[in-house]
């Protein structure tokens, strides 16, 4: 389990405890309510954290829609693939899947990483260059100096 997830679940039981201890203040007749909204927060928890990888994903669809678009545009007649971050696989989920890779099929030594907003906010946000590369900017480098 990652700290993140750690953290989440922790937060969600004390959420549910302290539900518990004002519903034990309450008068037996309330008891229904009490119980009632701790079952509710912890059938919302369960179902935040099934349903979050998945819409992540459909996030990340939609931007790299919007990221395509904009390469065409300001890259045309060039073509390139996408790389994402495999957040659902162990040891990745502390990177940050919106950042979207793009290796350009003339440049294969270089990924550039970009962040989309929306479709008018859309920019470089780094890239990995070769090991031991000192030379000039690559074709591609959007980054202001």
């Amino acid at each position: 389990m990652e700290p993140l997830q750690i953290i989440w679940w922790s937060l969600v039981w004390v959420l549910m405890g302290i539900v518990l201890l004002v519903t034990f203040f309450l008068k037996r007749l309330w008891w229904k309510y009490g119980f009632a909204i701790t079952g509710l927060v912890f059938i919302m928890a369960v179902g935040f954290s099934f349903v979050h990888p998945y819409w992540i994903d459909y996030q990340v669809e939609k931007k790299i829609e919007l990221l395509d678009g904009y390469l065409e545009k300001n890259y045309p007649g060039e073509t390139w693939e996408f790389k994402r971050v495999p957040h659902r696989e162990e040891g990745y989920t502390h990177t940050n899947p919106y950042h979207i890779q793009v290796v350009f099929d003339n440049e294969p030594r270089f990924m550039y990483t970009y962040w989309v907003e929306d479709a008018t906010d859309i920019y470089q946000s780094g890239g990995e260059w070769p090991e031991g590369w000192s030379g000039e900017r690559g074709l591609h480098d959007e980054m202001e100096e």
